[in-house]
């Protein structure tokens, strides 16, 4: 099925999906440290918290499967759709990976109510999200060496990479209520 895009079609879905997952990672990481320099609480205020910090994980999770999967599944895109020779683990750990599918896929019997005592894998937001970037990154780099027609609908989502890692990354970039 990989075969089956044209540059075209691909440019087309990166410019817009992809752009629309990078964007919601950083900008879900940038108003969760926003809002918790000091690392995340026991708890939250209420629940559009629980949903920020969910919605972030969803994207930290679809964004490494999309860089670290070799063969499509259900239909997904991956990065070797763009690129053939990609070659990623991800950047999340078995651990983190596992974690977060337990905690947002499905009510899962191992998902676990965390406490000051027991931390959850995905605590350091900032740590998590530019190791996202910088795979990010390296695959936009890759690309750009073997077709650069198809490196051009990245820009969006390269430009909020590079921001997120150099921490230039502002309310502008990340408006509410958009």
């Amino acid at each position: 099925m990989r075969g089956d895009r044209d540059t075209g079609q691909l440019n087309d879905f990166a410019g817009y999906q992809l752009a629309y997952d990078v964007r919601m990672l950083v900008c879900q990481a940038y108003e969760l440290l926003s809002r918790y320099p000091d690392g995340l609480p026991d708890g939250f205020r209420d629940h559009t918290e629980d949903a920020l910090l969910e919605a972030w994980l969803v994207h930290l999770r679809l964004l490494d499967e999309f860089l670290r999967l070799g063969q499509r599944t259900r239909g997904n895109a991956i990065a070797r759709d763009w690129f053939r020779e990609w070659r990623s683990t991800g950047f999340l750990t078995r651990d983190e990976r596992t974690a977060i599918e337990a905690q947002v896929s499905h009510i899962n019997w191992s998902r676990k109510k965390w406490s000051r005592e027991q931390r959850p894998p995905w605590g350091d937001i900032r740590r998590l999200t530019e190791a996202c970037c910088r795979e990010l990154l390296r695959f936009f780099a890759e690309v750009e060496g073997a077709c650069s027609r198809r490196h051009e609908a990245f820009d969006k989502s390269l430009d909020l990479a590079e921001k997120f890692v150099q921490q230039r990354l502002t309310r502008c970039d990340c408006p509410l209520g958009t």
